[in-house]
């Protein structure tokens, strides 16, 4: 089985860091700060971080929204030591699943960078051999292509049910279901929980410790070759 995680609002609490970093490039770039309404509902919709600029601040030219972008990733690695705070029984968590021989990825639609940063800040990332973050020109959650196309590559001869997708929003669930994998939805973090409920993800979990229960318990249905081993880049 491997794992596949979100980061925002799964291992990390970052709503506090990544709805600052908006504001203060909003703020810089165009004079104005947004609600704090607003950044919990664009937190909510799991977008990649113009996706979000789109919702806070509507159309802009390329240019000005090449400047937010830009100014968002200078403004995060101290914003980030600052706010962000993993969830509690996170590392615990990777170790019970990493002890019992689940390969363990990160798979967010946050830029590759700050996703490494944080990872690195909090001593994570020698749980997670892969990172697969926003690229420009690459798919991202929730488009199937970017399972078939970014991550199966790395997991030689493995099948999509040998594969679980862990989030929070509602583009986790949908990712998992159009790439044919698991998904448990963690109702702890940014996502909007009608919606994700809805969408009828195979588990929920209320906690880090549920997580790695789940997980588990579904390493059964898994190829006995799905290990943790990356076989090809």
């Amino acid at each position: 089985m491997i794992a596949l995680f979100d980061f925002d609002g799964t291992i990390a609490e970052t709503g506090p860091t990544v709805s600052e970093c908006l504001a203060l490039s909003i703020e810089k770039t165009l004079g104005r700060r947004p609600d704090a309404a607003a950044l919990g509902r664009a937190m909510g919709s799991g977008a990649v971080l113009a996706g979000l600029f789109e919702q806070l601040v509507g159309t802009v030219s390329a240019g000005t929204m090449a400047t937010l972008v830009d100014d968002y990733l200078a403004f995060y690695p101290d914003v980030d030591k600052r706010l962000t705070q993993l969830y509690d029984g996170v590392g615990e968590a990777l170790d019970a699943l990493r002890a019992a021989g689940i390969g363990l990825a990160i798979v967010t639609n946050k830029q590759t960078l700050p996703t490494k940063q944080s990872l690195a800040h909090f001593r994570l990332e020698e749980y997670f051999p892969l990172v697969i973050g926003a690229e420009a020109g690459l798919a991202g959650k929730p488009q199937a292509a970017s399972f078939h196309q970014r991550i199966a590559p790395h997991y030689h001869g493995l099948a999509p049910q040998d594969f679980v997708m862990i989030g929070d929003t509602a583009t986790d669930i949908r990712f998992a279901k159009a790439s044919g994998l698991a998904s448990i939805w963690v109702s702890y973090g940014h996502g909007d929980a009608a919606l994700c409920a809805g969408l009828l993800p195979d588990a929920t979990a209320a906690d880090m410790k549920s997580v790695a229960r789940l997980v588990l318990t579904m390493q059964d249905r898994a190829s006995p070759e799905a290990t943790g081993l990356i076989t090809a880049k």
